[in-house]
């Protein structure tokens, strides 16, 4: 029995050590097919995930025709975590963590983005540009973000691949699942 349960331990630790790629390209508001492949095993499981970008999934549909529900239980304060310094520094962390543990290959993003009135846009572009300087400079991807002050537009057009490893993903959750300032956050956001 313990040798069983130690071998579908292994079988279970292995399998999760096998990278995880998504491969995409995904357009919207263009006319070419969007796609998304998951790719394990290197190359030997290759799944389609994707359609066309314009597709409306049924349960979406459904989810939006429900009544709206509070999200969060009666009395929980997300503030109050974020004003321990503690939480919001494991939180930080785990992010970054996150961030490192995601391979990012050819990663182009183009996106442009319009409101119609040149006023209006210029407002998001106030909000977007500071964002797009910070975007250029990510290492491994090219974004740009474009603004549109002649017409309403929406445009992006993105390509690359990201690959993970979910055993890694795990300890970099278990990390911050086993993490006292953590627990102490969630805590002061309950109280």
């Amino acid at each position: 029995m313990l040798v069983t349960l130690l071998i579908v331990l292994l079988l279970l630790v292995a399998l999760l050590a096998v990278p995880v790629s998504v491969d995409f390209r995904v357009n919207y508001g263009l006319p070419d097919e969007s796609e998304v492949f998951l790719v394990w095993a290197f190359g030997l499981v290759r799944v389609r995930a994707s359609g066309r970008a314009g597709d409306e999934s049924t349960e979406v549909e459904a989810a939006e025709d429900e009544p709206a529900t509070e999200r969060s239980s009666p009395g929980a304060n997300p503030l109050a975590a974020l004003k321990q310094r503690e939480f919001r520094q494991r939180v930080l962390r785990f992010a970054r963590d996150l961030w490192r543990a995601v391979r990012k290959e050819n990663i182009r993003v183009y996106a442009r983005l319009g409101l119609g009135d040149p006023a209006d846009t210029g407002q998001l572009w106030a909000l977007l540009g500071p964002v797009s300087g910070v975007l250029r400079d990510v290492e491994g991807a090219s974004i740009e973000l474009e603004p549109d002050f002649s017409e309403a537009s929406a445009i992006v057009d993105s390509r690359g691949r990201v690959t993970v490893v979910p055993l890694q993903i795990v300890g970099i959750t278990l990390g911050l699942a086993l993490s006292p300032p953590f627990w102490r956050g969630i805590r002061a956001m309950r109280a």
